[in-house]
């Protein structure tokens, strides 16, 4: 749609909704390295000495800060992610019919992108001691997680909708 001449008065609309999706994909691609250096980090932490008392204390302090930073990541790429749903829909909704197999899988990505990290969040949420921080992360969570399956369920129906207005 964007730039093609037969679109020119939806360019303005489609940049709109193309800018942010593309600042998205630049903030997300270094959440891959920072979710497998969280892992890694908490791998790390189980490691450490805890012979004596004081290295128990460090160790604890040290597992509950990675062990907080493997449910922060996978977090905020779901918060992240969830912020693409809106453009999408522009999309869905003023896209080049031509297109919509891609904006299709673009949708079941970013709701598997979103699932992956919801299950990276209840994977990793038991390992944290302070449980009114794990109720919080799991509602946050759940919120992001639902809303998924709810935006990808509109941006399909719209492209449903817009493949019959043919």
């Amino acid at each position: 749609t964007f730039g093609k001449r037969d679109f020119e008065g939806l360019d303005e609309r489609m940049r709109l909704a193309i800018g942010p999706l593309d600042k998205a994909m630049k903030e997300l691609l270094p959440l891959i390295d920072a979710d497998t250096l969280a892992f890694k980090e908490y791998m790390a932490s189980r490691k450490l000495p805890h012979a004596t008392e004081a290295e128990c204390n460090i160790r604890d302090a040290e597992l509950d800060r990675t062990s907080r930073l493997t449910v922060k990541v996978p977090l905020d790429v779901m918060r992240l992610a969830g912020e693409c749903w809106s453009h999408l829909l522009v999309l869905a909704e003023d896209g080049n019919r031509n297109c919509s197999s891609d904006l299709l899988v673009g949708a079941k990505t970013l709701e598997a992108a979103i699932y992956g990290a919801y299950q990276n969040v209840l994977i990793n949420l038991p390992s944290i001691k302070d449980e009114e921080y794990r109720k919080e992360v799991h509602a946050k969570a759940n919120g992001y997680h639902a809303n998924a399956q709810e935006q990808l369920q509109c941006v399909l129906k719209k492209v449903a909708e817009q493949s019959t207005d043919r």
